[in-house]
């Protein structure tokens, strides 16, 4: 049975799905209208305004809290993943932020510089390597690959929260999960 409630302004009922007023029920008792939902298989509860208002308001902040959990969650797991290192040439390279930046500082000085052939570049293990441009462009075409993945899958995954407004239904989805899920069809 579905359950709804209603509240009692200036004379009409408005029903908690969608707002609908309930002009037909005007001039009827609170258990007059229950009858008349019952019997259409409906449970109703009446009560009034303002604690509809609280209610209503109650369950928008349960599930902005809940969307807010999920959102914060996936992009945790996306930067875990953006930042991790990268394997290149059996090399582990670290993909921060300043890693990002001085590879294409480094692309533009090689592009820019025609005396220059190459550049040396410290893996994970502060082991130098002579990078030409060509590995410096790999490097970065390789990050930005990953990058575009990564955020595809944030954001198939935010529309899926975003779509949703149960509470616990919220609760129940496992982020790392349908993470798996979206990075397997981005793959195919």
């Amino acid at each position: 049975m579905s359950k709804y409630i209603a509240y009692k302004k200036d004379g009409e009922f408005d029903l908690d799905e969608g707002f609908i007023d309930q002009s037909c029920f005007k001039r009827k008792t609170n258990k007059e209208i229950n009858q008349i939902f019952a019997k259409d298989g409906f449970d109703l509860e009446i009560i009034d305004q303002d604690k509809f208002l609280e209610l209503t308001s109650n369950q928008i902040d349960t599930i902005k809290i809940a969307k807010t959990k999920k959102y914060d969650e996936i992009e945790t797991l996306r930067k875990s993943y953006q930042f991790a290192p990268i394997i290149y040439q059996d090399l582990e390279f670290s993909t921060s932020i300043l890693a990002r930046q001085n590879i294409i500082g480094v692309i533009s000085i090689l592009k820019n510089n025609p005396e220059l052939s190459s550049h040396y570049w410290k893996d994970n293990d502060d082991m130098q390597c002579n990078f030409t441009l060509s590995d410096f462009e790999n490097l970065l075409a390789i990050i930005s690959k990953r990058d575009s993945k990564l955020y595809y899958i944030e954001a198939q995954l935010n529309k899926e929260i975003s779509k949703n407004s149960d509470p616990i239904i919220l609760d129940e989805i496992n982020i790392k999960e349908s993470w798996k899920s979206f990075e397997a069809s981005y793959s195919k």
